[in-house]
């Protein structure tokens, strides 16, 4: 694996964790080979299929939205730059009473990423590996 993290280069800060929503809901995944992320132009590359994409990140753990409503208001507030219940929820269950708060945790939006640090106290970054 690679030295470096996302936010200065100056190695990483525990294990990197990434967390990613989807309409079927929230995803954080741990990334195993933080060097195949340093390339951003061609970051795709490693996740052409499913194979590839799990020698790069791992599925720590997963909340499936209850229905459509609620789907709908976590990206709402998203969107809005805003935390709703279900991702506080869900980072506390996930990170927090896994006591992975050590954890460097990439989160694409800069706003949420500022609240979940403020909160949680979980050091989040985010730049263009992120996104």
């Amino acid at each position: 694996t690679g030295s470096g993290c996302f936010c200065c280069g100056k190695g990483w800060v525990g294990t990197m964790l990434v967390l990613f929503d989807t309409p079927a809901g929230f995803a954080i995944f741990k990334v195993l080979d933080e060097g195949k992320l340093k390339d951003v132009d061609n970051i795709y590359k490693h996740f052409s299929d499913v194979e590839a994409a799990r020698s790069v990140v791992k599925l720590k753990a997963f909340h499936t939205f209850e229905d459509t409503k609620n789907a709908v208001g976590a990206a709402t507030a998203l969107v809005d730059g805003k935390m709703d219940d279900s991702l506080r929820k869900f980072i506390k269950k996930a990170i927090v009473k896994k006591s992975l708060t050590a954890e460097t945790l990439g989160v694409s939006d800069p706003k949420i990423g500022a609240k979940i640090k403020k909160k949680f106290e979980i050091n989040c970054v985010n730049d263009d590996k992120v996104k």
